[in-house]
């Protein structure tokens, strides 16, 4: 005669219990799939390998990812100078991280709505392009200064340096 119904009932539960939970352990082990990348640099270290480098006017922001972040797809920017490169559109799409790629977040505390920047990217195609996350590929223009990020002792450290002195750096002067 086999098992009695419960005591198979019970096997069976037990042994769901204990694959559900080795699962659970197992899982925990992996490693976390994060962004990592390697730093490119500072702005003028970064930028000397992207053709296009403009002044941009943030106009608006595309789809909101998550309901309760103000985190979004995409933005649009008002082309205001090419510092380096051609592009002849008033408008330029620039591609954030949608959750899963190596890029910024766009958001409304780091690209505040007609917030001006700089940016350091590659050719457009059909007017979008990526914004790069792997160094300073973008800096805030505020009162004839930019304000970012550099490395420094392997911390990020913000400083402020002057508009103009900057593009002289940019044109190797």
């Amino acid at each position: 005669m086999g098992p009695c119904p419960s005591t198979l009932h019970d096997f069976k539960l037990m042994f769901k219990k204990t694959i559900f939970f080795v699962i659970a352990i197992l899982w925990q082990q992996l490693p976390a799939f994060s962004c990592s990348c390697i730093w490119t640099g500072s702005f003028v270290e970064a930028s000397a390998n992207q053709p296009l480098i403009i002044r941009g006017r943030i106009q608006q922001y595309g789809a909101q990812i998550f309901p309760t972040q103000k985190i979004y797809t995409e933005m649009d920017i008002e082309v205001i100078d090419v510092i380096r490169g051609n592009y002849s559109q008033p408008t330029l799409k620039l591609l954030g991280d949608p959750g899963h790629l190596c890029r910024p977040y766009i958001s409304q505390t780091a690209f505040p709505l007609q917030g001006e920047f700089l940016f350091a990217v590659q050719i457009p195609e059909r007017n979008k392009v990526p914004l790069s996350a792997c160094g300073e590929f973008y800096l805030q223009v505020k009162d004839q200064s930019v304000h970012g990020k550099k490395l420094k002792d392997g911390k990020l450290e913000t400083y402020t340096q002057p508009y103009q002195s900057l593009i002289k750096s940019l044109s190797g002067g």
